[in-house]
């Protein structure tokens, strides 16, 4: 059997705050975006297996990345991170890789005066022919925890598929994954979401998104589906979950806007006029309308979209802009020096053609 030692520039202290569950998310990253993939857990030992694939030395190098048959490493700095954190965090990781086994630890480096990160590759080993990732000392705690944090050790049975994404149950609301691996917590989201990992743009540590996109993201999912009662109930309830599904009424289906109307008409009749703003309000009691009903404004765009409903007409008639003038006119221009009273009737002229 030949060792060799292979030294790498990471400090100890690189990505400080990682924890095993990081560690762990990259491994499971690795794999997952290698495609033909699966785990085992034994009591306090994981493997993570990449099938019919092999990881070359050149990949130690900082840096180095490339994706073709037979070999891993889209990112190629994933797996090197999660060693360092496993060494650091007391684990004792190994990689199995054709007649390889590649074991980490940390040196006391005297070049540098600090620990180290090395892989001193054992070579002449019994070979496999997978690429498998080996992590001792995980605890049922840990398996647990990993459990919830990536649904492709445990996959929801219940929720909705969307071309964005899977829409999980209320049981994760407010949990954020891409590809399956968890990334964060919305605070209050109703439901738990899955992304589609070209969805979503995540940061190196795979953890910060942006709410906005997650907020958009989400409205386009619900748009997909044909729960209509439940995403009516969303959207009056004022759930996050659908809060910017106004941008998309366009592409709304039809049948969310039918029956946003059905329930509209329902519970309020034909002569109920909806409002969003004090700004409408004032307008429809200018128009004499009495049935005055207060509704978010993706539910009063729904229902001008919907063929189902059609708005009441206005039982008061407003006054034409040159009207409202000329009344002005009458009330003040007594008290006006003959030079406005000359520019006010310009005004009028020009307001013959002006509409409310």
């Amino acid at each position: 059997m030949t060792v060799s030692r292979h030294k790498l520039s990471l400090s100890v202290e690189y990505v400080k705050d990682w924890t095993v569950q990081d560690a762990l998310r990259e491994l499971f990253q690795n794999s997952i975006d290698w495609g033909n993939w699966s785990w085992e857990y034994k009591p306090d030992i994981l493997k993570i297996v990449s099938k019919n694939a092999s990881l070359d030395k050149k990949f130690l190098l900082l840096g180095m990345s490339e994706k073709k048959p037979g070999s891993i490493g889209l990112y190629g700095e994933g797996f090197k991170l999660a060693m360092l954190v496993l060494c650091r965090l007391g684990h004792k990781p190994y990689i199995l890789t054709g007649t390889d086994s590649w074991e980490p630890k940390l040196i006391n480096s005297k070049t540098y005066g600090v620990k180290q990160l090395v892989f001193d590759v054992h070579s002449d080993q019994p070979e496999v022919r997978d690429l498998i990732f080996v992590v001792p000392g995980i605890t049922m705690d840990i398996f647990s925890e990993l459990q919830c944090r990536n649904l492709r050790v445990r996959r929801p049975s219940t929720g909705w598929h969307t071309s964005f994404g899977h829409i999980l149950s209320a049981d994760f609301a407010g949990q954020i994954f891409v590809g399956g691996l968890y990334v964060c917590t919305v605070k209050d989201l109703r439901h738990g979401y899955d992304f589609e990992p070209t969805v979503l743009k995540l940061d190196r540590d795979r953890r910060l998104v942006s709410d906005f996109d997650i907020h958009w993201r989400t409205c386009q999912m619900w748009k997909e589906l044909e729960e209509y009662d439940y995403v009516l109930s969303m959207i009056k309830d004022g759930a996050p979950d659908v809060k910017y599904l106004d941008s998309f009424t366009y592409s709304v289906s039809d049948g969310l806007a039918n029956k946003a109307a059905e329930e509209f008409l329902a519970e309020h009749g034909p002569d109920a006029v909806p409002v969003v703003d004090n700004f409408d309000i004032a307008k429809a009691k200018e128009q004499g309308h009495e049935k005055i009903v207060l509704v978010p404004k993706i539910e009063a765009e729904l229902l001008d979209k919907s063929r189902l409903w059609e708005r009441p007409a206005a039982k008061i008639v407003p006054k034409r802009p040159r009207e409202i003038l000329l009344d002005f006119y009458n009330e003040h221009s007594d008290e006006w020096t003959p030079l406005m009273q000359l520019q006010f009737s310009v005004i009028l002229n020009l307001a013959e053609g002006w509409h409310s």
